[in-house]
């Protein structure tokens, strides 16, 4: 029987959720998700970080073979953006992840409340789309 590796998002209940539900949305919608994550995790990251230490550009400059061995094995891996979101959140702290954890759960939730067809949408769309949603409170959200 295959050995199942937990990975460090499976450890933490909402992370798992929003990362399945990640992982389920459209590919037009996972891609801007990604870049909208990315994008936004650099920004929340402790400054130590900006200065070239954090673990995505550890690898990119240590284990380049890496990189070739483990493309597309993992449903992050098989596009740029979602990998360089992933690395990026992954240096986040707990609590500032869970927050991000929450507008992708909420991201979900609106899209299924409202019929959205995501395949639909163009890429301007979906950007403004993730910005609506992200600029949300998660307070007023959840009570409606």
């Amino acid at each position: 029987m295959p050995k199942h590796y937990i990975r460090w998002y499976e450890k933490n209940p909402i992370l798992k959720e929003s990362f399945e539900a990640w992982e389920n949305f459209p590919h037009p919608l996972r891609r801007a998700l990604g870049k909208y994550l990315y994008h936004k995790a650099k920004s929340l990251q402790k400054p130590q970080y900006l200065k070239g230490k954090n673990r995505l550009d550890a690898i990119s400059r240590s284990f380049p073979q890496v990189q070739v061995f483990f493309k597309r094995r993992r449903w992050y891996d098989q596009d740029p953006f979602v990998r360089k979101a992933f690395l990026v959140m992954g240096d986040l702290d707990k609590e500032t992840l869970v927050q991000l954890a929450e507008y992708i759960i909420m991201l979900k939730i609106y899209s299924q409340k409202y019929n959205l067809r995501i395949t639909e949408m163009s890429t301007t769309e979906l950007d403004d789309l993730i910005h609506k949603v992200f600029s949300l409170s998660r307070n007023n959200f959840f009570d409606q």
